[in-house]
C-alpha cells in the first residue's frame, strides 16, 4: 500500500511539471460611448476609449478626437460634429471637458416621439454601433412637496405610468426669476424602476440634489424623464462604483463589477430620454 502511495505521489508531481504561461492583461482597447439623448435637447454624444490600467495612457485631450459619428432614423443619416460650444454641462472653469463630445443641433434633428435611433461610430480604426428605442413619455398629472428638513423638500408625484415596467427620473429646475438669480437644479431623483397598471400612480420621490432645494419664491419646471432598461442597468453599475468610492475603496479594494453596455463592439450606453414637463409654483 505504501509503494502505491509513493508511486501515485510521484506521478502527480511529474504531471504538474508542465509549463504555465502567465499572460499579461489584454491591452486591446475599445471605443467608449456615452449618449444620453433627451427629447427636449440637442444631440450630444461623448466619445472616449478604454485602456488597460497597466498600459501607457495618452492624455485626455487626445482621446476621442477625429471620430466619425452618425445618427440615423428611418433611413436618414445625420453626421455629428465635434462640439465647440459653451454648454455648462460639459464645461469646467470655462474649459471644455475631454474626452470629445459630438453635437447635432435641435434645429437640424429633433428626437422623434416613437421608433428607434441607430448610432455608428468610427474611431481609431475601430467601429461600434448601437440602437435604442424611443420610450413613451410618462405624463405628469399632479404633484405636491413634502418638507423633510428646513432646506429640503421631497416630491409626491402622480403620473400616468403605462402597463408594465417603466424607468424614469424626476428633476426640477428654477426658471431664474427670484432676485435675478440664475436658473438652478433644485431637485434630482435617482433613476427609478416602477411597475404600472395603466392607471394614475402616486409615488414619493426623494430629492438627492445636494445643493439648492425647492423654494416658494420662484416658479419651477418639473421634468419627468422616461428611459430604457439598458440605461437603468448601466446606471446601477455607475452607482455601485460611486458607492465604493464613497467608502474609500481604491482600485484593488473594489469588487469586480460586470460592465453593462449596449454598445456593440465597445463599452458605454446609447439611450433616449423622453421628457414630460410641467411649470409649477412651489407651495
Amino acid at each position: 500500500m505504501r509503494i502505491c502511495s509513493v508511486l501515485f505521489l510521484t506521478l502527480l508531481i511529474v504531471g504538474c511539471e508542465s509549463e504555465l504561461d502567465i499572460l499579461p492583461p489584454s491591452s486591446e482597447w475599445r471605443i467608449v460611448v456615452e449618449g444620453y439623448l433627451a427629447s427636449s435637447d440637442s444631440v450630444l454624444i461623448r466619445i472616449d476609449e478604454s485602456r488597460n490600467s497597466f498600459d501607457e495612457y495618452q492624455t485626455s485631450s487626445q482621446r476621442g478626437k477625429n471620430a466619425i459619428v452618425h445618427l440615423s432614423y428611418q433611413g436618414a443619416v445625420h453626421t455629428l460634429t465635434e462640439y465647440t460650444g459653451t454648454n455648462p454641462l460639459i464645461q469646467r472653469n470655462g474649459k471644455s471637458l475631454d474626452p470629445t463630445f459630438y453635437f447635432l443641433p435641435r434645429s437640424v434633428f429633433v428626437i422623434p416621439d416613437s421608433g428607434s435611433l441607430n448610432l455608428d461610430v468610427i474611431y481609431g480604426g475601430k467601429q461600434v454601433d448601437a440602437s435604442c428605442r424611443v420610450p413613451a413619455k410618462i405624463k405628469i398629472l399632479d404633484f405636491h412637496t413634502v418638507l423633510i428638513t428646513q432646506w429640503k423638500k421631497d416630491v409626491v408625484l402622480t403620473a400616468a405610468f403605462p402597463v408594465g415596467i417603466s424607468y424614469y427620473y424626476l428633476r426640477g429646475k428654477s426658471v431664474g426669476t427670484f432676485q435675478s438669480k440664475p436658473a438652478a437644479v433644485t431637485f434630482m431623483s435617482e433613476l427609478i424602476k416602477v411597475t404600472g397598471d395603466g392607471k394614475p400612480k402616486t409615488i414619493h420621490i426623494v430629492n438627492n440634489n445636494g445643493g439648492v432645494s425647492f423654494t416658494s419664491e420662484e416658479k419651477q419646471i418639473l421634468v419627468l424623464g422616461s428611459t430604457s432598461k439598458e440605461y437603468y442597468n448601466f446606471y446601477q453599475v455607475l452607482r455601485s462604483q460611486q458607492t465604493d468610492t464613497d467608502r474609500g475603496l481604491d482600485f484593488f479594494g473594489r469588487e469586480a463589477t460586470e460592465i453593462s453596455s449596449n454598445i456593440n463592439g465597445g463599452f458605454g450606453i446609447f439611450t433616449i430620454i423622453s421628457d414630460d414637463t410641467m411649470s409649477v409654483d412651489i407651495p
